[in-house]
């Protein structure tokens, strides 16, 4: 009787230790899956942080560099603008110093655009100045388009005075033709053709 409560006593031991060692290795298995989950999860969240920290760096980067080139831009047509500012000013400079040279050039305003024109009477529009200075020597100027046209020409001064700063608009009588010859016209012209060459002066061949 004494050995089989012995008997039973030691397998009831032995079953709780079992059962103590499968606790224990379940506590543990436990254990080291949560640090395993933790630290899974902690560096996933570090990951989204220094993801996040990239995006944050790229997107500043990107914004820096879109401001740089607005930057550029805004610099190059100020420039630009600056430029044709200049060239109106020298314009005007000439023509104030240098009357005989500027009869001279609005005389070849006036026969180009008489020559664009299929007619062979017209009425021509000019400033106040350019008027008086196209009234003197009109015969000569009719002489030599009707020269170049090959048939006799008649120009009229109109009485409408023209605000710009030199220059011509012809037209036929019947005002169906028009071709405007005036200074700022040619100058918006050449700055139309000729921006990207302006802009490639001023930042010595740098594209916009």
């Amino acid at each position: 009787m004494e050995n089989l409560k012995s008997q039973v006593k030691f397998i009831q031991e032995i079953k709780t230790q079992e059962i103590l060692d499968v606790a224990k290795k379940k506590a543990q298995q436990i254990i080291s899956d949560a640090k395993e989950k933790a630290e899974t999860k902690k560096n996933q969240k570090l990951a989204k942080i220094s993801e996040e920290l990239n995006e944050k760096e790229q997107m500043d980067l990107a914004l820096t560099e879109r401001d740089s080139k607005n930057k550029l831009l805004n610099l190059k047509y100020h420039l630009y603008e600056e430029a044709i500012s200049k060239s109106e000013n020298y314009l005007k400079t000439f023509i104030r110093k240098n009357q005989a040279k500027y009869a001279s050039s609005l005389n070849n305003l006036i026969i180009e655009a008489t020559m664009r024109l299929n007619k062979n009477e017209f009425e021509i529009l000019l400033n106040s100045r350019d008027a008086e200075l196209v009234e003197a020597d009109l015969k000569q100027l009719e002489s030599k388009i009707s020269s170049l046209k090959g048939e006799q020409i008649k120009i009229r001064v109109s009485k409408e005075t023209l605000n710009a700063m030199g220059g011509v608009i012809a037209r036929t009588i019947d005002k169906k033709q028009i071709y405007n010859n005036t200074l700022e016209t040619r100058l918006a012209k050449f700055t139309a053709e000729s921006g990207q060459k302006i802009m490639e002066t001023l930042f010595e061949g740098a594209k916009q």
